[in-house]
């Protein structure tokens, strides 16, 4: 069992990406010596941003969790080259999207918790709410003095939870490595002004109580890891589907280009409060697909979605449309697991020939 809180592991998502910054992304890019310009997205919309060949799944993951980067597309031309990429690329989007969600449900363990209403009771100057501003100056002094017992604060809450994944029978090994490391990316995102506030603490039982809390909020987002699998093997599904490659009866294309397909993901505006749930979408589209037929295809999914059918399995499933409502629809269910709002339809940009999938999730 790991009790180092860090995450040294570092993949990179190749491009070319076009990202879509949200003022403080500017300013970060800007202070980078990165000049941020408008660019234009398949679906029409304008917006300041960078284009990237490649970044690290790590940098990509902090500015979309922090909402520095709100939209991301990149166009796929050369699927069996570019396909681990793009799975990547779905699995960051998505991560950043539950890691959002987590924090969320984060402040209000927090705002009923007895050790943050006691805290804000002492440090009338230093509220602690989801509107704080936690990097302020004061907060980081104090967060600093209190390295060392912020540190054993994290230790005391991943020990109890990765003690249960390490006896849980029921996983393969490689399972077990890949929630161990879940355990601490989730426990990185929590501020450490927050343990600094736990580990101030006086009362015993309220101390106690929040610990276990916490526990029980990372266990819980743990074994929901399976969203963002899903939606990466949904993505290259629809995406094989739009460039009208059919891999059951051709050999799949490897450096060979084909019909371009745009992926985009939105995350829109952080929003920290359960009352402001955000939207995010995600948009596949290309040039002149039948829309009619497609839209009959998703339109098929969601009927079979709602009336609580599924496929227990993927055998005799061969062709890229089958596979994507397949995967759709464990999506689905995944989504209604995890109180995500989910929504498909498709249509068509306004005065010109693109077909877009709109995948629409409400965290």
């Amino acid at each position: 069992m790991s009790s180092n809180v860090s995450d040294a592991k570092t993949e990179l998502i190749v491009g070319p990406l076009s990202l879509g910054l949200s003022p403080p992304g500017i300013e970060q890019f800007i202070k980078m010596g990165q000049k941020a310009r408008r660019i234009r997205f398949f679906d029409g919309a304008e917006e300041f941003g960078v284009e990237l060949p490649q970044v690290e799944f790590k940098s990509l993951l902090k500015m979309a969790m922090t909402g520095m980067v709100q939209r991301i597309e990149r166009l796929v031309d050369r699927f069996g080259h570019q396909r681990v990429s793009l799975m990547d690329l779905t699995r960051c989007f998505a991560t950043a999207m539950v890691y959002r969600q987590f924090e969320t449900k984060l402040w209000e363990v927090l705002q009923r918790s007895d050790v943050v209403i006691q805290w804000n009771r002492s440090n009338a100057k230093l509220v602690l709410n989801p509107n704080t501003n936690t990097q302020a100056q004061i907060f980081q002094l104090l967060v600093a003095k209190s390295k060392d017992t912020i540190l054993t604060c994290k230790q005391t809450v991943l020990a109890v939870v990765q003690k249960k994944i390490v006896q849980d029978v029921r996983l393969l090994e490689e399972e077990r490595k890949s929630l161990l490391l879940l355990s601490i990316r989730y426990l990185n995102t929590i501020d450490p002004v927050i343990w600094l506030v736990l580990a101030n603490s006086r009362d015993d039982q309220a101390t106690s109580q929040l610990e276990q809390d916490l526990q029980n909020l990372l266990a819980q987002y743990i074994s929901r890891s399976e969203l963002p699998e899903y939606l990466s093997y949904l993505m290259t599904e629809l995406t094989l589907m739009l460039a009208n490659i059919q891999p059951d009866s051709s050999p799949m294309p490897g450096d060979d280009r084909h019909e371009p397909v745009w992926v985009s993901f939105e995350l829109g505006v952080l929003k920290k409060s359960q009352q402001e749930r955000t939207k995010v979408k995600i948009l596949i589209g290309n040039e002149g697909s039948d829309f009619e037929g497609l839209r009959g295809k998703i339109d098929q999914q969601s009927k079979i979605s709602n009336s609580g059918q599924r496929n227990d399995g993927i055998e005799g499933l061969g062709n890229a449309s089958e596979l994507g409502l397949y995967y759709m629809t464990c999506l689905k269910d995944a989504c209604r697991t995890m109180d995500v709002g989910f929504e498909s339809f498709v249509n068509v940009v306004p005065h010109s020939k693109r077909t877009l999938i709109n995948l629409v999730l409400t965290v």
